[in-house]
Parts: structure tokens; sequence; C-alpha cells
């Protein structure tokens, strides 16, 4: 497994560049480039997935085995952070009337994308004979329950989504205020969630938070770090201080847990600011990281429920992993095409 890893760096590899002394990307955080590291970790989720089928005991396992374990949860950061600064970005240049579009053009669109998704498991399930209730397919639709498929994250972020709705259509006119209530809010969805789900579900929320308050902040942020390299490292060297002891202590508290997050984001996007990892293929991978991540477990599923995975641990994870692209592709098309007609219709309506 540790192969792969090492072709997953080789690829970061491909199309990276290093600014001079005292030079900065300024432009680490836009679309193309968030993109480009959201097609990192995606594949790190694939790997992630494909590993609890797999049951790797090899040698050549032990290093990949080490860093998954090691960054736990931290794999999904980016797509959290990303989605709250994207949203706040937007916000700020398009105001109230993108405001009054998130229950539609975010909330409506994942939900029926991922219900649509959800309906591929049942599918499957029916196929390889998988036993599921109507009560828990139902809750599946919300992401509460999972029939097989991928699901805690769509309840985070809808519910992140619900809360910036809310605090920004009150509070339209102050996005420092709107962004307080987003907070509150899913902290209290922390709170709910914490006593009725496992820590998976929620110990990342705030960094959706994070990605908020980042997008408010960081013009005077990238004025700080990017005046010289002597204060960039001093900031790194701040935030690195602070990951050390939220790392030390995460398993005792789940505030712990969410500032690790926070901070392993925020060391990404100071090593982004100097470094920039971008290239075509990465970029494919993040502009299909919504298909990709929920529709793997199908492929994973049926494969496993036909052979005997451990025996064919790389075949098993090659094959997963192209035909997760084929079907990604074919349920994007297929998404785009009929947001084209609901959507379209519901404008005309």
């Amino acid at each position: 497994m540790t192969v792969f890893l090492l072709l997953l760096v080789l690829l970061c590899v491909i199309g990276a560049e290093v600014k001079k002394e005292n030079e900065f990307f300024e432009d680490y955080a836009s679309l193309e480039k968030s993109n480009a590291i959201k097609g990192i970790f995606v594949v790190m989720v694939f790997f992630s997935h494909a590993k609890a089928y797999m049951h790797l005991t090899d040698a050549n396992s032990e290093y990949y085995l080490g860093l998954q374990t090691y960054l736990a949860q931290m794999i999904v950061v980016p797509f959290l952070f990303f989605s709250g600064y994207g949203i706040m970005q937007s916000v700020m240049k398009k105001g109230t009337n993108y405001i009054k579009k998130i229950p539609t053009n975010r909330l409506l669109k994942v939900l029926l994308h991922f219900d649509i998704a959800v309906l591929l498991f049942v599918g499957l399930n029916l196929i390889i004979k998988r036993e599921m209730t109507l009560s828990k397919v139902l809750w599946s639709l919300i992401g509460w329950e999972s029939i097989g498929n991928s699901n805690w994250y769509i309840l985070a972020i809808l519910i992140a989504y619900a809360a910036t709705f809310i605090a920004f259509i009150i509070f339209r006119k102050n996005h420092y205020l709107a962004a307080v209530v987003t907070t509150v809010l899913v902290v209290l969805a922390i709170l709910f969630i914490s006593k009725h789900r496992p820590g998976y579900y929620y110990n990342t929320m705030l960094t959706y938070c994070f990605g908020l308050w980042y997008a408010l902040f960081k013009d005077k942020i990238d004025k700080i770090c990017m005046k010289n390299e002597v204060i960039w490292l001093g900031v790194i060297g701040i935030c690195g201080a602070v990951y050390y002891l939220v790392h030390k202590n995460f398993l005792q508290s789940i505030w712990y847990y969410e500032l690790w997050a926070c901070m392993f984001m925020m060391l990404l996007l100071l090593f982004s600011m100097k470094i920039s990892i971008n290239n075509g293929i990465l970029q494919f991978f993040g502009n299909h990281v919504f298909s990709i991540y929920i529709l793997q477990r199908l492929p994973m599923d049926f494969i496993n429920a036909h052979y005997n995975v451990p025996k064919i641990p790389y075949i098993f994870l090659v094959t997963s992993f192209i035909v997760t692209l084929i079907i990604a592709l074919i349920f994007d098309f297929a998404m785009k095409k009929l947001d084209g007609i609901i959507f379209r219709t519901a404008k005309k309506s």
C-alpha cells in the first residue's frame, strides 16, 4: 500500500512550484488550487476506505498504515474548510442574492444528488443481498444512517449550510455577526450529534466555520504572512506549536480534536503560500470530489461480495479506483443534466 502512497506523492510533485525568497503565491486558496488540494485528499479517503476491505498486514504497507492512523479524520478537513471558505467568498462578492439561493443551490442540490446515490446503494444491496430496513433507508437519505454508503460528511455539510443560511439571512448586512451565529449553531449541532453518533460524525465540523472566518480575515492574514519569509516562518512556528499541543491532547476532548483539525488546515494553507501543488490530474479529482467520495463504496462492496478481497488486495484497489472514476463521471454528467431540468424549471416557476 505504501507504493500507492508514493505514487500519490509523485503525482503531487508533477507541476509543483516553489516561490523564491520573500515571494508567495497569492492565489493559494483559489478555486483551481483548492481543487488540487481536495484532489489529493479524496484519493487519501479512497485509500482509507479501501483499507478496511483489504486487511493489510504486509510490511510494505507499514508506512501508509502509520500515516493513515496518524491523520485519521484530517483527510476530510480540506473539504469542509473550502466549503465554508467558498460560501463566505461568494457571500462577500454576491451579497443577499447569493444568500437567498443557498437553500436551493447548496442544500437542495447536495441532498438531491446524495439521495440519488443512496438509491444506487439500495439497488446494490438488493443485488448482493445485504439486509436493510425501511427505517434505515429513510434515515440514510439525510445522512443520519448508512446502508453501506459514506454518510456522515453529507449530514455535517447539510447542517453547516442550513446554519449558514439562517445566520446570514438574518444578519445579511453584518458578515462577522452572521459568522458568529453560524459558528454557534454548528457548535450546538456538534453537542447534539455527539450524544447520538460516533465521533467521526462531528469531530471536524468546526473546520467549515474556520473556512468562513478565514475568508473574512484572509486579506489581513496574507498581509502579515506574506510580508517576508521570517514572519511567514514565525507564523508557521506559532501554529506548529499550537498544533503540537492540541494534537497531544486530542483524545481528551472533542474541542481539542476540532482545534487540531483547524491547525492542520492552517498549516496546509501556510505551506500553500510558498509551495504550489497543482496539476490537471489533481484538479480532475478535485472537480469530482462529491461523486468520488460518495460512490467509491459501490465497486468496493460489489467486489467484496463476490471475491476474497484479502487475497487480491491490490487488484481490488486498482479495479475499485478505475470503476469509481468511471461511475463518478457518469454520475456527474447525469446530475448536471438533471440540475439543468429541475433548477431551470424552478427559476421559471
